[in-house]
Parts: C-alpha cells; sequence; structure tokens
C-alpha cells in the first residue's frame, strides 16, 4: 500500500500543478468585440463610447470592431492612465490603408503624447510621449491588408518594448513620465477628450480597418503571458480537462497495482 501511494501521490502533485495558474498581469479592461463594440469583458465596467457607426466583422477570434474612416471609440477614466509607469497593450489589427494612422492612444495634445500605437507605411510604432519620451518600431507586414496582425506595445520598468506576431522587434530605454491624463483612451483616434470631442490634431490620421481583442493591463507582461495572448489569446495557456487528468491517475494506479502483484509473486 505504501509503494502504491507513493506513486499515485507524484501524481497527484501534478495534476495540481497542471490546475494551477501564475498570477495574472493587472487587466484594466478587455475588449473582445464579439457581442457588440464597446463593452469591456473583463468586468470592469470601462464601456466605450462609439463615435460613428462602427460595425462587427469577421476577427482573429471570434468577431473584431470595424472602423471606416472618421469613426472611432472612446473612454474617459482615469484608470487609463498607465503611462507613466509599468504598462501594456494588446491587441490584433487588420488594416485597409497604409498610410499614417492611429490603432490605440491615448494622447494629451497634438505634442505631447502619452501613449499612441500607430500604424504608417512602413512601420507599426509605440509612442511614448511624442518620440521624445521613446519610441519603438516593428516592420510593417505585407500582409496586413488580408490578414490579422498581433501588436503589444509595453514599457517594463525602464524600457519600452515593440512585439509583432509574438517576435520582440525594438526597445528603447531612453524613456521618461507620460503625462495621458488629459484626453480620452480612443481606438481608431487620437487627441480626443474627455468628453469624446475631437481636439485640434485629432480630426486626421483616423485608423481605417479592424480591431480584434484589446487588452490594457497597469503593469507590464511576461514573455509567457506574451506568447500566450500571441497564440491563445488568454493571458494562460489551455489547461488539460479533467478527464484527462482523471485518466492519467487511474493510468498510474493500475500500473501501481500491477507492480505490487510482482512483488508479491
Amino acid at each position: 500500500m505504501r509503494k502504491t501511494l507513493a506513486l499515485i501521490t507524484p501524481l497527484m502533485l501534478a495534476a495540481g500543478l497542471f490546475a494551477a495558474a501564475p498570477a495574472q498581469a493587472a487587466l484594466v479592461a478587455h475588449y473582445n468585440f464579439d457581442a457588440d463594440t464597446t463593452t469591456d469583458s473583463s468586468g470592469n465596467a470601462r464601456h466605450l463610447t462609439a463615435a460613428g457607426a462602427a460595425s462587427l466583422t469577421t476577427g482573429q477570434f471570434g468577431s473584431a470592431v470595424n472602423l471606416d474612416y472618421g469613426e472611432f471609440l472612446w473612454n474617459s477614466d482615469s484608470a487609463f492612465d498607465i503611462s507613466t509607469s509599468s504598462f501594456a497593450l494588446s491587441f490584433w489589427y487588420q488594416a485597409d490603408s497604409a498610410s499614417f494612422n492611429n490603432m490605440v492612444t491615448k494622447i494629451n495634445t497634438n505634442s505631447d503624447l502619452g501613449y499612441a500605437v500607430t500604424h504608417g507605411s512602413t512601420t507599426v510604432d509605440g509612442d511614448l510621449k511624442d518620440v521624445t519620451g521613446g519610441l519603438v518600431s516593428a516592420p510593417r507586414p505585407g500582409s496586413d491588408g488580408s490578414t490579422f496582425q498581433h501588436v503589444i506595445f509595453q514599457r517594463s520598468g525602464g524600457v519600452l518594448e515593440m512585439y509583432l506576431n509574438g517576435t520582440l522587434f525594438s526597445t528603447d530605454s531612453s524613456i521618461s513620465a507620460a503625462d495621458a491624463s488629459g484626453n480620452a483612451f480612443a481606438v481608431g483616434a487620437r487627441n480626443i477628450s474627455l468628453s469624446g470631442a475631437i481636439n485640434s490634431g485629432g480630426g486626421s490620421f483616423f485608423f481605417d480597418g479592424r480591431i480584434d481583442e484589446l487588452w490594457a493591463f497597469s503593469n507590464a507582461l511576461t514573455s509567457d503571458e506574451i506568447t500566450n495572448l500571441n497564440i491563445y489569446n488568454s493571458l494562460t495557456a489551455p489547461v488539460p480537462e479533467p478527464s484527462a487528468l482523471s485518466l492519467i491517475a487511474l493510468g498510474g494506479l493500475a500500473l501501481a497495482c500491477v507492480r505490487r502483484r510482482r512483488l508479491a509473486a
């Protein structure tokens, strides 16, 4: 019996390790754009407001929000004032235009950015405080007009990082603090006031395309979380089904019984 328990106990411990989930990044909001264009599915109730007739279309995971030029989404909650310390933004995009435009931003004035993820003719950029606060870039994929691309822009301590499709392309450690408190968090536009109005410098460079699975975090992501978001759209990898773990445990028990009988013989 002792030998049987000695074999079963490690299996039970292993099952416990499979089931345990690591601590997750501090989630500010998550917009999956499956049910509608504005709902925050994180449970934090930081819902977006739509300016224009934004619609749903096929996304990377379920549905995505489709933004025609001039349409955008916004939220004025101060919880999005995250750029003065570690933060992360993660989302999928598909662009209808290769010209410069704004995908996800919280910009204070036209010359003093809080933070912005922009799309240009040759690069996808993560910008903090209008370049002087830091700038990181990844080459713009030529297929981003037909295939969704995954972007993670984050500040990890004193370093800015830009990931595209799970690969780290650029870092910048010469960054400074950024005050993003003057304007709203915006999807598809820049320089949007806390009341949703377009400020000077905001009435241009709208994003024309689709955004899917937008996550905002108030701390940096780990390498595992970055990989999991890129592959599974989740901070954690899938765990085995309970039925699979039960089969493993039963197999171990049967093996232990057979071994015990052989020893007794």
